[in-house]
């Protein structure tokens, strides 16, 4: 692809994030549109779309923002790593182990108020990152002992399965409330941040994107093979530890602040890739995380725009969903 070329792509990628950041800013309850918003930013202050800007749409915008590109950019790292296709934040049971963190939250609180506010917007956060620590642990020990991909890959989805058996133990125990705000949180959320929460999400997102970019040379080497990547003068088990790092804090950081979000991290890979034409992860980072931005403002802007009705991970399965389809069909196509 041209220079050209690629710098079309892009600037179409970045046109239609600004204008779906902007849609998201003129969603709401009130009776404030995305005009409104910008007379307030270029001519004429307003105090109502100064509450509405600062106390709700802003923070949800930027969580969708810096949870849909932290998730694009998880899925191309694991895509890369395992080389495979369907691979996404959570096949090594990263989301697994915040679920479960929360359920433990949820009914420790009640029994012994081991986790105070834990049904809060904050406690929450903090039990799924609690979660997703034992998760990534677990996962950092067995990468330590299991020498291939394939073997890391099923320990993971097998770490995710006693994650999901604890989960079934702990809502079996629980009363009908609790277990009504652990599904409510499974849905996923971008509107429950303050601007104070968004403060804290975007750092660990922006650091796992960082450790990505930073992991290009090693990502591309990965494609080769185990032994391509050796000829080319790659230390196979320093670059799986970057790789393991930045999925990790990626998929840790948006489940603990956002919940379970679905789908962004597996379809959006695939749409990078075919937009670009290019394997090369210098170019396919930025570009998935603009995508996966969009991605993310898009379902914040269809969920609110039906007032709440439509799930979060409702949305994204409606967009993540047909990309699988195409791509299994697309194999059985060259088979």
């Amino acid at each position: 692809m041209t220079r050209t070329a690629l710098v079309r792509r892009y600037a179409a990628a970045l046109l239609a994030l600004g204008l779906l950041f902007l849609a998201v800013l003129g969603q709401g309850g009130l009776e404030i549109g995305t005009g409104d918003i910008l007379r307030h930013w270029f001519a004429e202050r307003n105090p109502e779309a100064a509450l509405a800007l600062e106390v709700f749409r802003l923070p949800r915008a930027l969580a969708a923002l810096l949870a849909g590109g932290g998730l694009a950019t998880c899925g191309l790292l694991l895509q890369t790593w395992f080389r495979n296709p369907l691979a996404d934040a959570h096949v090594l049971g990263v989301t697994s182990g915040a679920s479960a963190g929360v359920a433990c939250g949820l009914v420790a609180g009640s029994l012994g108020g081991f986790f105070p506010g834990a049904a809060g917007p904050f406690g929450t956060a903090v039990c799924a990152a609690a979660g997703a620590a034992v998760s990534c642990a677990l996962l950092v020990l067995f990468a330590r002992v299991l020498k291939g991909r394939a073997a890391l890959l099923v320990a993971g989805v097998m770490i995710g399965f006693l994650f999901n058996a604890l989960i079934s133990f702990l809502l079996w125990g629980a009363d009908a409330e609790e277990a009504r705000g652990f599904t409510l949180w499974t849905m996923g959320s971008f509107s429950h941040l303050d601007m104070g929460r968004v403060a804290l999400f975007a750092p660990p997102v922006l650091l796992g994107c960082a450790l990505a970019l930073l992991s290009s040379r090693d990502l591309d080497a990965l494609l080769l093979g185990d032994e391509g990547a050796r000829s080319v003068g790659i230390d196979l088990k320093r670059a799986r530890r970057k790789v393991l790092g930045a999925t990790v804090v990626l998929a840790g950081a948006v489940c603990a602040f956002c919940g379970p979000v679905g789908f962004v991290g597996l379809a959006v890979p695939h749409v990078a890739r075919r937009a670009l034409r290019t394997s090369r992860h210098r170019l396919l980072i930025p570009f998935c995380w603009i995508c996966g931005g969009a991605l993310g403002l898009l379902a914040a802007a269809v969920s609110e725009g039906s007032r709440g009705a439509v799930p979060l991970n409702a949305v994204t399965a409606l967009v993540g969903a047909p990309v699988v389809l195409a791509v299994l069909l697309r194999g059985k196509e060259r088979e």
